[in-house]
């Protein structure tokens, strides 16, 4: 994989700077490239084992379809991209100061510009020393004048003179010469200068404190405290535009996702609170992922009525080709924890998703929903269909159809077991659990398994004669 191998490159000075950049709402806000290197390419990168198995058991491990697995690779390759670029402009001073200056023109801030174009032509005296990549980007910062449209005309031909001479040393010096056209390099740094420096505003510099606030708040123990803090931090933001809000929101919930990641359960009924918070306020801007979550998170905390009614009331924030099947597996997962069983099956009954991932899990739910139900015989039927459903769908990795066709397996004696009072049946269920541990919904087998050893009795062993 091109991220792995180009990851691998990265000095650990480098890595840990890389991985505060995608932790920074300012580069990126989707939490799952922040999952998929600090629990996945980590691991890669410590060489504990092959590429391709860790990659199977990160893709079962947090249910993952593999064209997200993908997509989310690319994304964090195009991170990495943008990191590189930008370590390119700090390492590099009259990089840095050109590309400050061309997005100042841009914004045709002419009260600013002052004595930076002076500034700039004092860097260099002899241009007939300069490095290529200097060669080309004071071309960059020549032809950002002429843009600029400040210049009278005798003055734009001085300016015509001096990029025709940086031309003309730029051809004889540089090897690179024959395969990089000036014009397209100062276009696509143009373009990248307006992305890296748009945060120059003074509005942007407040919200780089308030960042640095919520970073802060973090550092103490106290999660409760930190917690109103940041509310009230956010309350302050209400006048600034949603995007900025969203920004801290998705900031404060990646932080907790990661303590939760960790081990530190507790932390879940902050995060909760801190996403409930948002809906009320109308600070998040909600996606599928985010949508999912915070009923998720509402369920663990016991918050049913909370969550069924934010299901209902939301949904139509959703992209409309995201919407349905997002809202049907969200309504579907919410019932299934408040334990309406039909409700759950209700919501699923005609409903096919194109997204395995849905697929496999909203079956597994109408399985146990017929158990808790007592429907043995459509329970039965349902387990037959869907062992052919694994079989004939060939874009299902081999991994993934083990861990549901042990599911059928475990759900199928417990159903017996409880029929027959067969006691065999439940110590089969238990065996196939411990030694799949890919299978889902393991909390709510294991409790099941429990369930029927309390009441049906272990047979008496012979005794020998």
């Amino acid at each position: 994989m091109k991220i792995l191998e180009l990851l691998k490159t990265l000095s650990d000075t480098e890595l840990i700077r890389f991985e505060k950049f995608i932790n920074s709402p300012y580069h990126n806000e989707n939490n799952n490239i922040i999952v998929l290197f600090s629990d996945f390419i980590q691991l890669v990168l410590k060489q504990e084992a092959k590429s391709e198995l860790i990659k199977g058991a990160f893709i079962d491990k947090i249910n993952w379809s593999d064209s997200k697995f993908r997509k989310s690779c690319n994304e964090l390759l195009e991170l990495l991209l943008e990191f590189n670029a930008i370590e390119f402009n700090r390492k590099n001073e009259l990089f840095e100061k050109i590309q400050k200056y061309i997005a100042i023109l841009d914004k045709k801030w002419i009260s600013k510009l002052s004595k930076k174009s002076d500034q700039i032509r004092s860097l260099k005296a002899n241009k007939n020393s300069w490095k290529e990549v200097e060669l080309a980007l004071y071309y960059i910062f020549l032809k950002s004048q002429i843009d600029s449209n400040l210049f009278k005309p005798q003055e734009s031909l001085h300016i015509y003179a001096e990029i025709a001479q940086i031309r003309k040393v730029f051809l004889k010096s540089s090897e690179l010469s024959s395969s990089i056209d000036l014009e397209h390099l100062r276009q696509a740094n143009f373009q990248m200068s307006r992305g890296i420096y748009r945060d120059l505003t003074p509005l942007n510099n407040e919200r780089i404190k308030l960042y640095k606030a919520v970073d802060l708040l973090f550092q103490g123990k106290d999660t409760k405290d930190n917690l109103e803090k940041i509310k009230q931090i956010i309350i302050s933001l209400l006048p600034l535009e949603k995007s900025f809000k969203n920004g801290i929101m998705n900031h404060c919930a990646g932080y907790l996702s990661t303590l939760i990641n960790k081990g530190q359960l507790n932390v879940i009924e902050d995060l909760y609170a801190l996403y409930k918070f948002g809906i009320e306020i109308d600070a998040i801007i909600l996606e599928v992922g985010t949508y999912r979550n915070i009923a998720f998170l509402a369920c663990r905390s016991n918050d049913f009525e909370w969550a069924l009614e934010f299901v209902e009331k939301h949904k139509t924030r959703l992209a409309p080709e995201d919407r349905e099947s997002a809202y049907s597996f969200t309504k579907a997962r919410t019932l299934w924890y408040a334990k309406d069983w039909e409700g759950v099956i209700r919501t699923l009954r005609n409903v096919e998703y194109q997204d395995m991932t849905y697929n496999l899990i909203t079956k597994a739910y109408i399985m146990t929903c017929y158990y808790e139900l007592d429907e043995d015989e459509a329970l039965d039927s349902f387990i037959k269909a869907f062992k052919v459903f694994l079989r004939r769908k060939r874009n299902i990795s081999k991994r993934r159809k083990d861990a549901f066709y042990g599911f059928t397996t475990v759900i199928g004696d417990l159903a017996k077991a409880r029929e027959r009072n067969a006691y065999k049946r439940i110590i089969k269920a238990r065996e196939e659990l411990t030694n799949n541990p890919s299978i889902p919904n393991q909390d709510w087998l294991t409790e099941k398994i429990e369930e029927l050893e309390a009441v049906i009795p272990q047979p008496k062993s012979k005794s020998k004669a």
